[in-house]
C-alpha cells in the first residue's frame, strides 16, 4: 500500500510542475503556487459556470414537462460522455510507453501497484470534472425542487461511480489499439489512424441515429447506461445494477491490463530497422525553414497523444459543422435560428481551435534536446514561425473550412460567410500565438512520457482557460450587446486581428 501511495504521490506532484515549484526558491515558489491557484480557480469556475448555465436551461424545460427528476442523471451522463471523450485517445498513453518503464520494472514494486497508480490518477481527473458538473447541476436543481439528504447521498455515490465505466471503456480501446499498432513498424501512425477511425465511426453512428430520431442527439444515444442512471435515485435494483456494472467493468479491465502490462510495453517500446538500409553518397541541400517545418510535422506524428490531442478537435469541428448545417436545413427542430447563430458558431469553433493548438506544448516536446536547436545557427524567430505554421496547417485551415461550409450550407449572406471564415481563422491563429507564448513562459523539458506535457503541463491549462474566457466573451457579448449580429461579428474580427498582431 505504501508503494501505491508513493507512486500516486509522485504522479500528483508532477502534475502542472508542482514538484518543481515546491522545491524552487521562496520567491519563485510563491509566484508558482499563486499561478497554479489562479489557473485552477479560473478553470474550475469556467467549467462550473458552463455546467450551471446548461443545467439551469435544462431544468426550466424539464420543470415545464414535469420530468425534473431527469436533470441530475442527464448532467451526470453528460459528464460521463465528456470523460470518455477526453480519456478516449489518452488511455494507451497513460499506461504504456513511459521512459521510466525500465526503472519501475527493476524496482521491488508489483506490476499491479504500478498499473493501479496510473489508473487511479486518471480516475481522480475524471472525478474532479464530474464533481464540478454535479455541483452546478444541484444548484440549478435546488431552484425548482426541495433536495433531501438521501438524494444528496445518492448523488454523491453516483458521482463516485459515473467515471468508472468511461475509464473501463477507454482503457479497453487504448489497450486494443496499442496492441494492434505494436505489430507495425510505424506504431504511432497506425495507432493514430486506428483511434481516429474508431472515433469517427462512433460519431457517424451517433449522427445517423440522431437523424432517425428527428435530428436531436440525446445523452441516451451516447451513454448507454443512461436508463439505469435515471432510475438510480428511485429504485434500489437499478442502483445495484448500475453500481455492479461500473465496478465489475473497471475491475475486469484493470486485471486484464495488469496481466498483459509487461508484454504490451515490450511490444510498444521495441523498435525495428530496415535490413537493407544504405547511406546515400550525396544529399541535396534543403531550405532551412522547410527542414524546421517538416521536423515539426514529423514530431507531431511521432507521438500519438500529441497528434490526437491537436487533430481530433479540428477534424471533429469540421465534421460537426457539416452535420449541424445539414440538420438545421433538413430537420424541423422547432427552434428559430437567426443571424446570431453564426456568432455562436464562431465562438464554438474558435474555442475548439484555441483550446488545443499544436504550439502550446511544441517547445516542451523538444525535450532535453532543445539545447541542440538553441546552439545551432538557426534564428529563434524562424523556429517559432515553423511551429506556428504547423498550427496553421492543421488547425487554422480546418477551422476556416468548417466555418465556410457551415455558413454556405445554412445559406447565410455573403457578408456572414466572409466574416465568419476570417474571424474563425484569425482566432485560431491567435490561439496558436498564445499557446506558443505560454509554452515559452512555462516549458517542461524533463518528462517521462509526452502525456505529461500534452495533457498535464501548466501551459496547456492556461491555454484552455484562455479559450474558455475568449469564447465566453463572444457568447456573453451576443446576449448583452443589442446590435445586429453582423456588426458584432465585425467587432470580434477586429479585436481578434489586433490581438493576433500584438501576440
Amino acid at each position: 500500500m505504501s508503494n501505491f501511495i508513493s507512486l500516486l504521490k509522485v504522479r500528483l506532484l508532477s502534475f502542472m510542475g508542482m514538484n518543481k515549484i515546491l522545491h524552487a526558491p521562496k520567491e519563485k515558489k510563491l509566484s508558482g503556487v499563486a499561478g497554479i491557484l489562479i489557473v485552477s480557480v479560473l478553470l474550475t469556475g469556467g467549467i462550473g459556470a458552463y455546467s450551471y448555465v446548461y443545467a439551469d436551461a435544462m431544468a426550466q424545460v424539464y420543470a415545464l414537462a414535469g420530468v425534473l427528476d431527469r436533470l441530475i442523471p442527464t448532467m451526470l451522463g453528460t459528464s460521463a460522455v465528456i470523460c470518455l471523450i477526453f480519456s478516449f485517445y489518452t488511455a494507451s498513453n497513460v499506461l504504456y510507453g513511459f521512459k521510466d518503464y525500465d526503472m519501475l520494472s527493476a524496482m521491488p514494486v508489483k506490476t499491479s501497484t504500478v498499473v493501479l497508480s496510473k489508473i487511479v490518477f486518471s480516475y481522480i481527473g475524471d472525478l474532479a470534472l464530474t464533481l464540478i458538473v454535479a455541483i452546478g447541476s444541484i444548484i440549478a436543481f435546488a431552484k425548482y425542487a426541495i433536495i433531501t439528504f438521501s438524494y444528496v447521498a445518492l448523488m454523491a455515490l453516483a458521482v463516485i461511480l459515473v467515471p468508472l465505466l468511461p475509464i473501463a471503456v477507454s482503457l479497453f480501446i487504448g489497450a486494443l489499439t496499442s496492441y494492434l499498432s505494436s505489430r507495425f513498424k510505424r506504431k504511432n501512425l497506425v495507432q493514430i489512424i486506428l483511434t481516429l477511425t474508431l472515433l469517427f465511426g462512433i460519431l457517424a453512428f451517433t449522427i445517423i441515429s440522431s437523424i432517425q430520431n428527428g435530428g436531436m442527439i440525446s445523452v441516451e444515444q451516447l451513454y448507454l447506461p443512461m436508463p439505469w442512471l435515471i432510475k438510480f435515485f428511485y429504485e434500489w435494483k437499478y442502483a445495484l445494477l448500475f453500481s455492479g456494472v461500473s465496478l465489475i467493468s473497471v475491475l475486469l479491465i484493470t486485471m486484464a491490463v495488469i496481466l498483459t502490462y509487461k508484454k504490451m510495453n515490450t511490444l510498444i517500446l521495441s523498435r525495428t530497422t530496415n535490413s537493407n538500409y544504405k547511406i546515400k553518397s550525396e544529399y541535396k541541400k534543403k531550405n532551412l525553414f522547410g527542414v524546421l517545418y517538416f521536423k515539426e510535422v514529423k514530431r507531431l506524428f511521432s507521438f500519438s497523444v500529441y497528434a490526437m490531442n491537436n487533430l481530433t478537435g479540428s477534424v471533429m469541428a469540421l465534421i460537426g459543422a457539416i452535420v449541424m448545417a445539414i440538420l438545421i436545413n433538413s430537420v424541423d427542430l422547432g427552434i428559430s435560428f437567426g443571424s446570431e447563430l453564426v456568432v455562436f458558431f464562431v465562438a464554438f469553433i474558435s474555442f475548439t481551435a484555441m483550446m488545443a493548438p499544436t504550439t502550446n506544448c511544441s517547445i516542451s516536446m523538444e525535450g532535453q534536446s532543445f539545447w541542440v536547436i538553441k546552439t545551432a545557427p538557426v534564428p529563434m524567430r524562424m523556429l517559432f514561425n515553423a511551429k506556428i505554421l504547423l498550427n496553421v496547417t492543421f488547425n487554422t485551415v480546418f477551422v476556416a473550412i468548417a466555418s465556410l461550409l457551415f455558413t454556405v450550407i445554412t445559406k447565410f449572406g455573403i457578408e456572414f460567410v466572409i466574416l465568419s471564415v476570417y474571424t474563425s481563422a484569425v482566432i485560431s491563429l491567435l490561439g496558436g500565438n498564445l499557446g506558443l507564448i505560454f509554452n515559452v513562459l512555462f516549458p517542461v523539458f524533463k518528462w517521462e512520457h509526452p502525456n505529461k506535457v500534452v495533457k498535464e503541463s501548466l501551459s496547456i491549462f492556461i491555454t484552455m482557460v484562455s479559450s474558455l474566457l475568449y469564447a465566453g466573451l463572444i457568447v456573453g457579448a451576443t446576449f448583452l450587446i443589442k446590435i445586429p449580429a453582423i456588426y458584432l461579428l465585425l467587432a470580434v474580427a477586429i479585436l481578434s486581428t489586433v490581438l493576433t498582431i500584438l501576440t
